[in-house]
Parts: C-alpha cells; structure tokens; sequence
C-alpha cells in the first residue's frame, strides 16, 4: 500500500472529508516518509502519530469548522516553508504535523468568541490567548505526539522575547515553532477571520516584512517573503473559505 492510500484509510477512518486532506497533504509526506530511516520501525509510530492527529482535526472540526480547515494550511505551508529552508525530514515532519495541530487548544474556547465580528474585549482576548495551554494539556493525553508539540506550545512567542505565555526569544524558540508562527500568522491575515480585516497576499507580506526581527525570526520571514504568490496561495487554496 502506497502512503497516499494509507493517508486516505487513516482520513476515512476519522471521518474526514476530500476537502480537509489534498493530494498536496501525500505529496508532503511522501517527501518526508522517503527520508525517514529504519521504515520498519519509525513509519509504524509515525502513521500511529497521524491517526490521532487526524481525530484531533476532526474535534477541532465539530466544534469549529474556520478552525479546523485553518489547521490544514497552516501545516501544509509550514512543511513548505521547512522545505524551502533546507532542513531535515524530521523538522519538516515536526511543521506539517506540528502544524496540524497547533490551535487544538480552541476547542475550549467558545464558538461565540471565535465567530464574534467586533473588536475581542480584554477578557475574551485573554481567553484566546489561553488556548496554547488548554492544547498543551489536551496533548497530555496523546503521549505519542510529544515529538510534534513545539509549534503549538511556542507559535505564539515572538523573535524579540514579547509574544506569549512563555516570553522566549530569537534562536530559543523552537525553528518548527518560529516557521509556524509565520504561517499562522500569513494565514490568519488572508483568511476569513470575522474578528479581523482580511488582508490582500500583498498586505500580509507587508506586514510579516515590517514584523521580521520583532515577531519573527528575520530569515525565515525574508524566506517566505520571496516565495511567489503563485506558490503560497496554491497551498493555501486548497482548504480556504
């Protein structure tokens, strides 16, 4: 069986629809899974690691779908971008995965703050601001995706130490962590967020450039930043509302 069909099997088993996984979804991890030394061992925990991925998106799905399909591009652009950055299977891997499931942690938070149009007040943004901790605690029970908490622990931490909850900085964040938050962040500007303006590809660039060495890792961000149009948004439209 190739790893295509085993991504199929394990999305089906989950209830997933077509729409949540793409063939973009193989082609990452057939890159990844053909790097992956002694298959024998490693692919068996690995496919193990997705299938409880796969039930996390599927709850993240039920309770908040805008959610749940931004999980998909946010790790799909993140394995992208590790792959533009040269690094190895296993940081690739730790971005797509990663990445995945970065905003579980939002299945606590109530929908009628994640789909509230006006400004957040000070007490809802803090609860927001919680779900890095609630996802945290909900891996807890998922001992098997230790390898992959990273993005969703510190995608929130900013390369010059004024993000949260941790306050880390530069090279002390995680590289999986700092390549997602960049992701994250281009995709909730271009996505359909109903408490933010959604933002042009070209306004979203603009911004990660005038944040690069603040809230983000410079290089990385100048790495994205020169990916065309063409290539960011061919992922991203794959699950875009």
């Amino acid at each position: 069986m190739s790893y295509s069909e085993i991504l199929i099997e394990l999305a089906s088993r989950n209830d997933l629809s077509q729409g949540t996984i793409q063939k973009i979804d193989h082609d990452f991890l057939n890159s990844i899974f053909k790097e992956v030394p002694n298959k024998e061992i490693l692919l068996n925990q690995l496919l193990f690691s997705l299938d409880q991925i796969f039930e996390l998106i599927k709850l993240t799905l039920e309770h908040h779908e805008l959610t749940g399909m931004h999980l998909g591009r946010v790790g799909r652009l993140g394995a992208m971008l590790a792959q533009k950055a040269g690094l190895h299977w296993k940081e690739r891997l730790e971005c797509l995965y990663g990445g995945w499931i970065h905003d579980i942690g939002k299945i606590y938070v109530p929908t009628e703050i994640l789909d509230k149009p006006e400004k957040l007040t000070h007490e809802e943004y803090e609860l927001i601001k919680l779900h890095v901790n609630f996802g945290c605690d909900v891996l807890k029970y998922y001992p098997h995706l230790e390898p992959f908490l990273s993005p969703l622990r510190f995608h929130h931490e900013h390369f010059d130490g004024k993000g949260y909850p941790y306050k880390i900085s530069g090279t002390d964040i995680p590289i999986a962590a700092r390549i997602i938050c960049i992701v994250d962040a281009y995709d909730a500007m271009t996505g359909f967020r109903p408490y933010l303006n959604t933002k042009t590809h070209e306004q979203a660039i603009e911004e990660i450039k005038r944040c690069a060495g603040s809230h983000f890792d410079p290089k990385l961000a100048n790495l994205f930043c020169s990916l065309s149009k063409h290539e960011i948004e061919r992922i991203q439209a794959q699950l875009r509302y």
